[in-house]
C-alpha cells in the first residue's frame, strides 16, 4: 500500500518523495517529465555547480530511486 503520492518529478516533488520515503512512508511519484528544467542551466542552485537541468534531474532521480521510490 502506498502512503504518499507525489504529483510531479521536479526538484520539489523529488525532494518531497525523498523526505517521505526516508521517514518510512511508502512513496510513489507520478510525472510526465515535461518540465522547464530540461531547458534550464543551473548556475547557483544549492549544492550544485554549473550544471545542465536534465543532468540535474537525472542525478536527483537516481538518488530518490536509491531509497526505493
Amino acid at each position: 500500500m502506498v502512503d504518499v503520492i507525489v504529483g510531479g518529478g521536479g526538484p520539489a516533488g523529488l525532494s518531497a518523495a525523498l523526505f517521505a520515503q526516508k521517514n518510512g512512508l511508502e512513496t510513489v511519484v507520478f510525472d510526465t517529465d515535461d518540465t522547464w528544467l530540461h531547458k534550464a542551466h543551473l548556475f547557483s542552485y544549492l549544492g550544485v555547480g554549473s550544471q545542465d537541468g536534465t543532468a540535474f534531474l537525472e542525478t536527483a532521480r537516481r538518488q530518490v530511486e536509491s531509497f526505493g521510490v
